[in-house]
């Protein structure tokens, strides 16, 4: 956010720049300020921040695929990140994220692209039961 403001020229993008960094800074603040359960405010002003931050990060990859630059990528971590914080009604996201889970899916999908397509889902399976229980 700090950046994003130092190099605020007024122009557009840099306005959509700054917008994505300032929602994305207030919904750390958010998770980090409430509790496991949160308020309904919180868990309103999550939802709106989410649209709006996915909404300018997707203005932003569109101006950028425009003009053939490789910036601004959409991923599916955002579409999955738009659905925790657009449809949480229990528990506060921090207090169930797991980023091990993406580290061993960044895994399992290495192991899966080693295999030979017949015997791909034995052999992850199989990969993981050896690196995970093998002590």
């Amino acid at each position: 956010l700090e950046l994003a403001c130092r190099f605020d020229s007024g122009s557009e993008h840099d306005k959509l720049r700054k917008g994505t960094a300032v929602a994305l800074v207030r919904i750390y603040d958010i998770l980090c300020e409430e509790p496991r359960f949160m308020s309904p405010s919180a868990k309103l002003e999550l939802s709106r921040l989410s649209k709006a931050f996915m909404g300018m990060w997707a203005r932003l990859s569109a101006h950028a695929l425009a003009n053939g630059v490789r910036a601004w990528k959409m991923s599916p971590k955002f579409h999955f990140m738009q659905h925790i914080l657009d449809h949480q009604s229990f528990i506060n996201p921090r207090c169930t994220w797991v980023y091990g889970d993406e580290d061993l899916q960044r895994i399992l999908k290495e192991v899966a692209c080693s295999c030979h397509p017949r015997n791909t889902p034995h052999m992850v399976l199989f990969k993981w039961a050896v690196n995970t229980f093998d002590d």
